[in-house]
């Protein structure tokens, strides 16, 4: 059974971040995973997301730790309404390797977007990643623009 309240609350300890994001441009937000990470728990990536005034692009890639393997996308890009409501989501990070959240308004010719985020990863006990929160890493992504 999920435990919503119990998830949000630990969620809530991650820190907001501010992001200005040009026209024409996008970040990306990177969360490394390791494999000790994912043993005998599980790692959880979750984000919360606020633009100002418009919306804004979300996907989320990963990339594996060998880097003869491709990248593969694991949440396809979609423009999300996070200016009239935050957007709430939540991924099963299965592999070792780097998630990377790409905040991406390439589409918008002139509008810069104002977003605020909070986005990290959290890690669960047992099998079923709705159970009990054991800790919740702080966003430790590393922002780059591309």
């Amino acid at each position: 059974m999920c435990n919503n309240e119990v998830l949000l609350n630990h969620f809530a300890l991650g820190e907001w971040k501010r992001e200005e994001i040009g026209a024409g441009s996008k970040i990306n937000l990177d969360f490394p995973v390791s494999i000790e990470s994912i043993k005998g728990s599980t790692q959880l990536l979750k984000w919360k997301i606020i633009s100002e005034d418009y919306d804004i692009g979300l996907e989320v890639t990963f990339w594996r730790t060998d880097p003869k393997m491709n990248s593969e996308i694991v949440r396809e890009f979609r423009q999300i309404d996070s200016h009239v409501e935050p957007v709430e989501g939540s991924l099963v990070c299965e592999e070792a390797g780097t998630y990377r959240v790409t905040l991406d308004n390439t589409y918008s010719r002139f509008r810069n977007k104002t977003v605020i985020h909070r986005i990290g990863l959290s890690q669960v006990s047992g099998p079923d990643p709705d159970e009990t929160v054991i800790s919740l890493q702080k966003s430790k992504g590393v922002s780059s623009r591309a």
